[in-house]
């Protein structure tokens, strides 16, 4: 299947996040206990023993009287992005979103974690621990057990931005039996092909393989086959597309991204319309990337909107084609 793409500007995207792994503590620190007042959630940090995992969780109000014990919640997870931690989402604006959202009544009771991972690439066998697995089998068996959350794949979303918003992409296009619902925005998405990375920035990938330990995932040289199975535009073309009708999908990017996000993501909406898969992708006039640009606050709002209609079982509006008409957004670039 062709698939379709604009992707010269998305390789901008690698030197930096490259460059990044060694930034990745900046964000470490746990989220305050106080400044936050939240009116519909309880906050709490938690961590998961096997593997050892930090986490921040936003529980319901009322999760904890004694009438509601036996019930068990829908939940989602967010993925960060390069740099960052499950503080970010705290402090950035995520939380605020969460608790306005609920007390206004558009979003359901739920249980939403945001996760911190060392080295957040959300493949297997890196230096970062398998995080798939921990992702698609520890972190649902920790939740079920500790948090009362469901198990029934419908009951299940992933969330997150930058190279988290692949991740979240990725792993649900890999286990669509285990998640129903993805919202991504400002993916880090890349070609479906490694041999279409313009000959500019191979050296760029051959750094983060040879350094940051991805060679033992897509090999050295790059296995296309190994590199296909972990690329979303890859896995969206390949996929029976009933199985992919099966998940409720939700993406966005900025056209001022200034990693160059846009291109890539337009080409998966393509891709997916294409195909005949209905899907909810915008492209925000002026927004830029991740927290620091304003426009994910904004997005945030509607992929939450998104993500709580499909674990209340309410149909999504999501559409095959076209995209939505850019929205234009007032904050800067990043």
């Amino acid at each position: 299947m062709h698939i379709p793409s604009s992707l010269s500007c998305v390789l901008l995207a690698l030197a930096p996040l490259a460059a990044q792994q060694g930034d990745r503590g900046r964000d470490s620190q746990p989220a305050p206990a106080s400044g936050l007042k939240l009116e519909h959630f309880t906050y709490e940090q938690a961590e998961m023993e096997t593997p050892s995992t930090k986490m921040g969780v936003y529980l319901p109000k009322g999760y904890a009287d004694a009438a509601n014990s036996e019930k068990r919640y829908p939940w989602a997870v967010w993925l960060h992005g390069r740099g960052e931690s499950h503080r970010k989402f705290y402090v950035d604006g995520g939380a605020q979103a969460l608790d306005q959202l609920r007390g206004k009544d558009e979003i359901p009771d739920l249980i939403f974690v945001a996760l911190t991972l060392a080295n957040p690439v959300y493949v297997d066998g890196v230096s970062g621990g398998d995080q798939e697995k921990l992702i698609t089998e520890q972190l649902p068996a920790f939740l079920a057990k500790k948090y009362r959350a469901e198990t029934d794949r419908t009951k299940r979303a992933l969330m997150g931005v930058s190279m988290g918003g692949f991740g979240a992409l990725k792993i649900a296009l890999r286990h669509p039996d285990l998640f129903g619902t993805v919202a991504a925005h400002s993916s880090a998405l890349m070609p479906a092909n490694p041999g279409d990375l313009p000959e500019q920035y191979q050296r760029t990938v051959q750094r983060m393989l040879e350094r940051g330990g991805l060679d033992k995932v897509f090999g050295n040289p790059i296995d296309e086959k190994k590199w296909a199975e972990h690329m979303p535009m890859a896995l969206a073309a390949d996929m029976e597309v009933d199985k992919l009708k099966t998940l409720q999908i939700y993406f966005d990017a900025g056209s001022d991204d200034r990693y160059g996000f846009a291109p890539p993501n337009k080409a998966m909406h393509e891709l997916l319309a294409g195909r005949g898969v209905p899907h909810e992708f915008e492209l925000v006039e002026g927004g830029g990337h991740s927290w620091g640009s304003g426009s994910l606050q904004k997005q945030l709002l509607k992929s939450l909107r998104f993500v709580g209609a499909s674990l209340s079982g309410v149909k999504t509006d999501a559409k095959a084609a076209p995209a939505k008409e850019a929205t234009p957004q007032a904050a800067g670039k990043r």
